[in-house]
């Protein structure tokens, strides 16, 4: 079989796959018309696609959808209230899937991360389903995704040697996540308490502690000409403190929270003693008024992750 034969049949196989995807926005009509317009112009055309919308202008957004052409994928928009975050978005954005189409694949979107080509939900789901029939446990595929270290509380990237796919614990959010829809379902979903950062290693680890299998699409990534930052692979963690921002007190507290959850306890103390006192303390001298505001808010970060004081706080 010639490679346009093999090529035309793959087409013909993935071409009976419906594959719905979530895209939760906050605030960024730019950047949402970019992902829209990508996302709707794959090679394999979404059934569905929710779009959650966490920011105050539902009209920007619904105008941002309007002028995209979907073709034959149907668009579901859900505004929310108040800000629920990118947990809380891909959690209320799988059940509104279900109910308006219960496919068996989803794929998960931001509005600021673009898919880098035509084809990678193509060639992503072309992986899944070779990997599916051969392993019922498998449970997703991404881009990017990471191992994680118990021992440490850290996420350790993966070497892109020549292996087309590489077995991870968690995918990264911003790296087209496929999900195999029922193995979601049998951890539950996102945890909408995290309501920002970690949500994906959050899920990640209670799907592979479940047995549901994860991979890295390895060879995938290395095709597209995606930024140096995401190949990166950090060896050694800062030791200087940041001036503190919102986005910080959330990693801290939600890393508390699954720490708790999935590493031994001793592990979870040392760990975060470290990284959320130490560091800062360390630092007192060098920078003062920055990591006394850096400790005071990694203090208050810790409480709420250790004793469920969850949700959006900031």
């Amino acid at each position: 079989m010639s490679e346009t034969e093999a090529s035309k049949c793959t087409s013909e196989l993935l071409r009976g796959v419906p594959v719905g995807a979530v895209l939760v926005t906050h605030n960024r009509p730019v950047e949402l018309r970019e992902s829209a317009r990508v996302v709707a112009a794959q090679s394999h055309p979404l059934s569905t696609i929710v779009v959650v919308d966490n920011g105050v202008d539902h009209q920007a957004t619904r105008d941002v959808l309007d002028s995209v052409e979907w073709g034959e994928t149907g668009v579901s928009l859900v505004h929310k209230p108040e800000n629920i975050g990118p947990a809380g978005g891909f959690a209320v954005g799988c059940r509104q899937l279900d109910a308006v189409d219960p496919v068996d694949w989803v794929l998960l979107l931001d509005d600021d991360d673009p898919l880098p080509g035509p084809s990678v939900l193509g060639d992503l789901l072309e992986l899944a389903l070779a990997m599916r029939r051969a392993d019922e446990t498998f449970g997703g595929i991404a881009m990017k995704g990471a191992r994680f270290r118990a021992r440490s509380l850290r996420t350790l990237g993966v070497e892109l040697d020549d292996q087309a796919v590489a077995p991870v614990d968690h995918l990264h959010g911003c790296n087209a996540p496929l999900y195999w829809r029922a193995a979601l379902r049998d951890v539950g979903e996102f945890d909408e308490k995290l309501f920002w950062g970690l949500e994906e290693l959050d899920t990640g680890l209670r799907l592979t502690r479940r047995g549901w299998r994860l991979y890295m699409a390895v060879g995938l990534m290395k095709q597209f000409p995606l930024p140096e930052r995401y190949y990166r692979l950090r060896r050694r963690p800062r030791l200087t403190v940041s001036e503190p921002v919102p986005a910080d007190y959330y990693r801290i507290r939600n890393l508390a929270y699954i720490g708790w959850r999935h590493a031994a306890p001793i592990n979870v103390v040392s760990a975060l003693f470290v990284r959320a006192i130490g560091k800062p303390l360390v630092n007192l001298v060098i920078h003062p008024r920055r990591a006394s505001r850096t400790l005071a808010m990694n203090l208050r970060a810790l409480y709420d992750g250790t004793t469920g004081r969850m949700g959006r706080r900031l």
